[in-house]
């Protein structure tokens, strides 16, 4: 009798009239076009093994020649029928088959316990909701759970996450140098809300999103430890960021060789929430996304060098700390998917000075969305057709100017963040200093980073007119001049005002 004993899933044992099979490793549930195992196979089963009497293989099940192989293999050292072992080996290829589809099947289903808010819980978390100055309360209170600073950032990635049910979702990309506390960021804000509703992943393969079942990822919020690992999944994360759904059809082997197509299709929509080092992103990836440049200065690192200290001594109420975070995963478990309407949409104009207005303006106008969702049960619902719709007020396109700012200010500026930085550090020294020429040499001692950086920096200022020459020569060092020193203020004021100027005279049209 044929019997498959799955009990170790790592070394599942098949044994036969004649034969016992054990799959070393278990079987990959990943990539249904395969079905590649090792095997260690003893005849006759229950005989005291050795040297002589195994055979141990590497094969993919699906592939008739490697098959065919083994089977000459078997049969000839243990004097069998060809026939009884490739019959055997037949109905290991359709068992483990079985046996991986109900593993995947099992994966793919819900909790069947998935975790409701309640009692006092849920009347705390509801009053909270309703209570006038909402946005303003939210920032308080992710300070008082833990995250110290970056206030607009924070913020922001609060609403992209809280956005992932909605019909459009928000998605976030914060870039940072290394051990800025990006991942930190994004981490922390991941863990207030349901943990049910957040997939972390800190690598994936090209194909990985794929293999998701049906709607497991509607919803949900997708956290990238880190993008810079994760460069073969960026044109299907793209695919689901803009569609809402990826699809994919495969050729997969059946036992005999046989060919057959499936379809894979996944369904949104998700937000995804990622980190990365690299000063520039590809524009496809940009421009799907807001784009955080976390803060890196020295107010900032005092801050957060400040509450470590206070961490271990003691001096921070992480009671309270709980109960903030606490109330804040009560919130998110209230949210429900409902649909935003933007009566004031027709009226919004962007800043001329944004790059790529097109997508620029949709990311703008689904953060309206995602503040207006948020505030869910302060707005009057309406009930059509079984669509149930709010409206934003004028109050959520104020705030989305206020975040947006910064954003957009980035998506306005041709220099990268990190570049910008540096400039902005540039004219600080320069002005403390009271000087307008600087060199190289003294510019890389005061910002205590390395000269090939100081020097890619100067190249992309010179390239795009803000720095120039102002003397010296190749062997003694050049002198440099800040072209516009006042450049980045107007364009702050240009942007903030365009923004803020659409405010004025807002109607409700009729």
């Amino acid at each position: 009798m044929n019997t498959l004993d799955t009990t170790n899933p790592e070394a599942p044992i098949f044994t036969s009239k004649e034969l016992q099979i054990t799959i070393l490793g278990g079987v990959k549930l990943g990539g249904l076009d395969k079905l590649r195992v090792t095997l260690k196979v003893v005849h006759p089963p229950d005989c005291a093994e050795a040297s002589s009497g195994i055979v141990r293989q590497n094969l993919d099940l699906y592939h008739s020649s490697q098959v065919a192989k083994l089977v000459e293999l078997v049969a000839g050292l243990f004097d069998l029928p060809t026939e009884e072992v490739t019959e055997t080996l037949e109905v290991l290829t359709s068992e483990l088959e079985n046996w991986r589809m109900s593993q995947l099947e099992l994966l793919s289903k819900p909790s069947k316990e998935t975790p409701t808010i309640t009692g006092t819980d849920k009347a705390k978390a509801l009053k909270w909701l309703k209570a006038p100055n909402l946005m303003q309360r939210t920032q308080e209170l992710l300070g008082q759970a833990g995250i110290v600073g970056e206030e607009t950032n924070r913020l922001l990635l609060w609403l992209v996450m809280s956005s992932r049910k909605t019909v459009r979702p928000l998605h976030a990309v914060s870039l940072a140098s290394s051990g800025i506390g990006k991942t930190y960021l994004q981490q922390t804000l991941a863990d207030l809300l349901p943990p049910e509703d957040v997939l972390e992943m800190t690598s994936l393969s090209g194909n990985a999103l794929y293999y998701f079942k049906g709607d497991e990822l509607t919803h949900k919020l997708l956290l990238i430890e880190d993008l810079d690992g994760a460069d073969e999944v960026l044109y299907p994360l793209r695919e689901l960021q803009s569609k809402g759904r990826l699809s994919k059809t495969v050729a997969v082997k059946g036992p005999r060789g046989t060919l057959r197509t499936e379809t894979l299709q996944v369904e949104g929509p998700v937000s995804v929430a990622a980190a990365t080092t690299k000063e520039t992103l590809y524009s496809d990836n940009a421009n799907r996304a807001l784009l955080l440049t976390l803060d890196e200065s020295a107010e900032q690192d005092g801050r957060i060098l400040d509450y470590q200290r206070k961490l271990a001594s003691g001096g921070i109420d992480t009671k309270k700390q709980s109960e903030a975070r606490k109330l804040l995963q009560a919130t998110q478990r209230l949210l429900e998917p409902v649909e935003v309407q933007n009566p004031f949409a027709e009226n919004l104009q962007l800043p001329s000075q944004v790059f790529t207005q097109r997508r620029a303006n949709q990311l703008y106008l689904d953060l309206i969305g995602a503040i207006t969702f948020y505030h869910q049960h302060q707005r009057k619902t309406t009930t059509d057709g079984g669509r149930t719709t709010i409206e934003t007020a004028p109050e959520d396109i104020e705030w989305a100017n206020t975040l947006a700012a910064p954003v957009l200010l980035r998506k306005s500026d041709e220099l990268s963040g990190a570049c910008r930085s540096f400039l902005e550090e540039l004219k600080a020294y320069l002005a403390e200093h009271k000087q307008q020429e600087f060199t190289s040499h003294e510019i890389r001692k005061f910002l205590r980073i390395p000269y090939s950086t100081v020097k890619r920096y100067l190249l992309q200022l010179r390239q795009n007119g803000f720095v120039e020459v102002a003397g010296g020569d190749k062997k003694n060092g050049y002198q440099y001049r800040i072209t516009e020193p006042n450049e980045y203020e107007l364009l702050k004021k240009s942007v903030s005002e365009s923004l803020h100027g659409a405010l004025k005279g807002l109607e409700v049209p009729t």
